[in-house]
C-alpha cells in the first residue's frame, strides 16, 4: 500500500501515471484504490492539494492583471456581484414548447420583391402624369 501511496503523490493522483510508475493497469489501480479507504482518502487530499495550487495561480494571475485570469475569477467567483454568465430558459405555457413562427424565406423575398415592382409602378404613374 505505501507504494501505491506513493506513485499517487509523485503522479498528483492522476491514475494512468500512477498505473505506469507501478506496472499495472489503470483498471488494476482503480480496484486497488477503492478497495482501501485510506487510499481514496490519500486520492482525495491530493485533488484538494492540486484544487489549491491551480487557486493560487489563477490569484496570482488576477493579481498580475492578467485578462484570462480576471475573466475566469469574474464569471466563476463574482456572481454575486452580477458577474458571470447565466443561463436562462424560455418555455411555453404550462413550461411546454414556445411556439415560433419562421418566416419561409422565399416567400419573404417574394412579398419584397413585390413591394419594390409597386413603389416602382407607382413612381413610374406619377412621372406619366407630370
Amino acid at each position: 500500500m505505501k507504494r501505491v501511496e506513493k506513485a499517487l503523490r509523485l503522479s498528483a493522483g492522476l491514475m494512468s501515471v500512477a498505473s505506469r510508475r507501478l506496472n499495472v493497469s489503470r483498471t488494476t489501480l482503480h480496484a486497488f484504490v477503492n478497495e482501501y479507504p485510506e487510499l481514496r482518502e490519500i486520492r482525495r487530499e491530493i485533488d484538494d492539494e492540486i484544487g489549491d495550487l491551480a487557486e493560487s495561480a489563477l490569484i496570482n494571475g488576477v493579481r498580475r492583471g492578467d485578462p484570462r485570469s480576471v475573466m475566469f475569477y469574474l464569471d466563476h467567483k463574482a456572481r454575486d456581484r452580477g458577474y458571470g454568465r447565466q443561463r436562462v430558459e424560455v418555455v411555453g405555457p404550462n413550461g411546454g414548447p414556445v411556439a415560433v413562427e419562421m418566416a419561409d424565406p422565399a416567400a419573404e423575398l417574394i412579398r419584397r420583391l413585390d413591394q419594390i415592382r409597386q413603389r416602382r409602378q407607382r413612381a413610374n404613374s406619377v412621372t406619366t402624369l407630370q
